[in-house]
């Protein structure tokens, strides 16, 4: 190989590694009726959606929901929901869990 291939090839490498993708896995809590956003440069990608109460914790169908949400959207929670009924009927007082993978993209 020649110097310039070389040269060329370590600078896309570098071009390439300036850019650091960081994830991390977390909750995300909300109520019926309100509404969740990921903060400015940074995606969500929903994996798991759930409702509880006090005692019970019920998986909710994630089709519902989209798979990816940027910055500049905004994410409004069903007052009602199916699956809803499988709770209490006498606390009716439940909340969203998104378990979400976060990704940021930062140039440095």
């Amino acid at each position: 190989m020649d110097f310039k291939k070389i040269f060329l090839i370590i600078s896309f490498f570098s071009y390439l590694s300036s850019f650091s993708l960081l994830a991390q896995e977390k909750k995300v809590y909300s109520m019926p009726g309100s509404y969740i956003s990921p903060e400015k440069d940074t995606y969500w990608e929903i994996e798991e959606v759930y409702i509880y109460d006090a005692d019970v914790q019920v998986k909710v169908n994630i089709d519902l929901f989209p798979k990816k949400i940027n910055s500049s959207d905004t994410l409004y929670m069903p007052t009602w929901i199916a699956e809803e009924e499988l709770l209490d009927f006498e606390s009716m007082n439940y909340s969203y869990v998104f378990i979400i993978n976060e990704k940021k993209i930062i140039n440095e």
